[in-house]
């Protein structure tokens, strides 16, 4: 699980904002590159220049920072200023304005609905339906780009939430903590939930509440859990949502959060809640299965039938599971397949927290 990428700053303008195709970067990935690069031929040898473009900022990194296994970040003492930080940084992430490229709407965008152009890069082929008027934003399923993609679109994310990090590990008092946190800080990294781990779901993920600790003194404070949903800052819409039979409109009204296994409920602005038992018992019982499809994972000697459902389906004599179509299974079982479920929608696949912890995963 080590990350030598997380030292690796995106190249930023003053305020955080990315930096223009015109501005003078370092000789490494930017996010327009990045986009480009892996959506201007979903070939490996787009996957071959996004690395090259990444190769001098690994030969230069000068810490390594180890993505640790979620139930570890969060209940392991030696990680306890991590965890505190992760969350509050989240949070922040989450309650920032929707237009901040930073804000976690944004940054989640990038990944699919509600498809946005994210740094001012426009006019991109969706990867979805090619020759379709209807975009579905940058990301790549069912290309043999699917994991290398996601490596630097997580690192997007985990580099927001260091440096928000940062920012409030300066707000602890130096008696209780400060430079503590500020190491935390620095080497706090997004955690990955193992589909491989024969076990249940984590309790972290679901609660409606947790208790962090917050500046400037460590007080003990209970807060709404930033893993449990993401609610959206402003009125939602666009034209379609995909699924594998039908298109469904999506509308999400400002201060509507995200579902898991959604059912009617008429007393919310929205008309849903979230179903968490029938999350919690269909990942339980699956968890097992999933773990015998990622360790055939390790059996596959070729990268088109390991990386990516559509190869996959298309390759002579692939096995029955990739690592997308692994991927897609986990989203299923921790989201539902219902109206207005979150693996119904492309887009709160990474709006909400969780999936963001999968996706760190399949990178």
């Amino acid at each position: 699980r080590l990350d030598p990428l997380s030292p690796l700053p995106l190249p930023l303008a003053p305020e955080g904002l990315p930096l223009s195709p015109s501005t003078s970067a370092p000789p490494f990935l930017s996010l327009q590159s990045w986009i480009m690069a892996t959506r201007g031929a979903a070939t490996a040898a787009a996957a071959a220049a996004l690395l090259l473009l990444l190769l001098p900022a690994l030969a230069s990194a000068q810490v390594i920072r180890v993505r640790q296994p979620f139930r570890t970040l969060m209940s392991a003492p030696e990680y306890a200023k991590q965890r505190d930080l992760l969350i509050l940084a989240l949070q922040h992430l989450q309650q920032m304005d929707a237009d901040d490229p930073e804000s976690f709407y944004q940054i989640g965008s990038i990944h699919g609905m509600p498809a946005a152009p994210y740094a001012g890069v426009e006019n991109v082929t969706s990867p979805y339906e090619p020759n379709s008027t209807r975009w579905l934003g940058y990301c790549d399923h069912a290309g043999v780009i699917f994991p290398t993609w996601h490596r630097p679109y997580v690192l997007q994310l985990e580099l927001s939430i260091r440096r928000a990090a940062m920012r409030i590990a300066e707000q602890f008092e130096f008696q209780f903590g400060l430079n503590v946190y500020k190491e935390a800080a620095e080497t706090l990294s997004w955690p990955y939930w193992d589909w491989a781990a024969n076990e249940p779901h984590p309790a972290e993920l679901t609660d409606l509440t947790i208790l962090v600790r917050v500046p400037p003194r460590m007080k003990w404070q209970r807060i709404a859990n930033p893993f449990y949903s993401y609610t959206f800052q402003k009125e939602t819409s666009s034209g379609a949502s995909y699924t594998e039979s039908q298109e469904i409109p999506f509308w999400s009204p400002a201060g509507s959060p995200t579902y898991r296994y959604p059912y009617v409920d008429n007393s919310t602005n929205t008309g849903y809640m979230s179903n968490q038992t029938g999350q919690i018992d269909t990942y339980n019982n699956m968890y097992n299965l999933t773990h015998d499809w990622v360790m055939n994972l390790f059996n596959i000697n070729s990268w088109t039938c390991f990386a990516d459902r559509g190869s996959q389906l298309s390759t002579p004599f692939c096995p029955l599971q990739s690592l997308e179509s692994v991927h897609n299974w986990v989203h299923l079982y921790i989201g539902g397949c219902e109206l207005r479920g979150e693996s119904v929608y492309v887009c709160v696949r990474v709006c909400a927290c969780v999936r963001v912890c999968v996706h760190v995963m399949a990178a």
